[in-house]
């Protein structure tokens, strides 16, 4: 990290070090444009000397935007190629985030077939206690009965079916025995059905909370995506638009060392230079990536350099 901002700070110094070695970046820009308007001016009059030495004037000046701004392209391509890369490995996490949504949405499914099956289950168990339960009841009401003919064995054994019946003890305990050992069962089953229930519940919530988390997830890699897919489209913009000012400056450079033949030729050579600095055209606005407009390359340059010379110019920021 010390070594990145040392490394921008060496740029910054270096950018400002070429700016103010003939005034800041803006004034060397208006400089420029001035003596060519002015030597456009003179042409017209028929003041041909002048004109050519406005441009001597600003030879060296137009050289140095020149690479200067060669500078500024090779940093905005290398930017653009990153947010690319960038781009490109956030649409991946984005798929990724797709894929265990869907995972993680089937878990749910699967969890709640299983939870209503477990449901149906324990209904089930819970009819078979119901059972066992009036089961038990009349086994009680026989234990009662039991006890009243022990405590009148004469009378209840001739005179009730209920006493001689339930006279035979080793039938009465087997039954007894049978009917707890089935209500035991009963009750693990149950139990062992409602810790499968709660299992299948903790795994729904489980998976119920991760998507979620996915969602949030998914929201802020398609933010992110959005952030890039902008800056990497201005920064695009901005390659086009400042290789237009690198062909312009080097076409200025050439007219200013040519050895034009006739009057009519430097003067249709200065009109065409004057007519490209006049187009318009669609270009970033250089201190921000959310906005673009339709201006001429020497407003665009103009607004170029006092971005720099502000430092607010989004390809002096890291990564930018």
């Amino acid at each position: 990290m010390k070594r990145s901002w040392r490394g921008l700070v060496g740029l910054w110094v270096l950018m400002w070090g070429l700016a103010w070695a003939d005034g800041t970046q803006l004034q060397q820009v208006t400089r420029v444009f001035e003596a060519l308007h002015q030597s456009e001016a003179a042409l017209a009059a028929g003041n041909t000397a002048r004109a050519q030495a406005l441009l001597t004037d600003i030879h060296g000046v137009a050289d140095g935007l020149r690479r200067e701004t060669e500078t500024y392209v090779s940093r905005a391509r290398s930017s653009a190629d990153g947010r690319q890369a960038e781009l490109l490995r956030t649409v991946q996490q984005i798929d990724e985030t797709f894929r265990l949504e869907g995972e993680s949405d089937r878990a749910v499914r699967e969890q709640e077939a299983r939870i209503a099956d477990l449901d149906a289950q324990l209904a089930q168990a819970q009819a078979v206690r119901t059972g066992l339960d009036a089961q038990m009841a009349e086994y009680q009401r026989e234990v009662q009965i039991r006890n009243e003919c022990l405590a009148h064995p004469l009378e209840g054994i001739f005179y009730s079916w209920d006493c001689w019946r339930l006279s035979f003890q080793d039938v009465f305990a087997n039954r007894w025995k049978a009917l707890n050992n089935d209500i035991a069962d009963n009750q693990r089953q149950r139990m062992r059905i409602e810790r499968d229930r709660q299992a299948a519940r903790d795994e729904r919530e489980d998976a119920l909370r991760r998507i979620e988390m996915l969602k949030a997830r998914k929201a802020e890699l398609q933010a992110r995506r959005s952030r890039l897919e902008g800056e990497e489209k201005t920064l695009r913009a901005a390659v086009v638009r400042l290789t237009d000012a690198v062909v312009f400056w080097r076409d200025l450079g050439v007219l200013i060392k040519s050895d034009i033949g006739t009057v009519a030729m430097l003067q249709d050579s200065v009109q065409r230079l004057a007519r490209r600095a006049d187009a318009q055209a669609p270009t970033p606005v250089f201190d921000r990536y959310d906005a673009e407009s339709v201006r001429s390359l020497e407003d665009t340059l103009k607004d170029f350099a006092r971005s720099i010379d502000n430092g607010r110019n989004i390809l002096l920021a890291p990564g930018g």
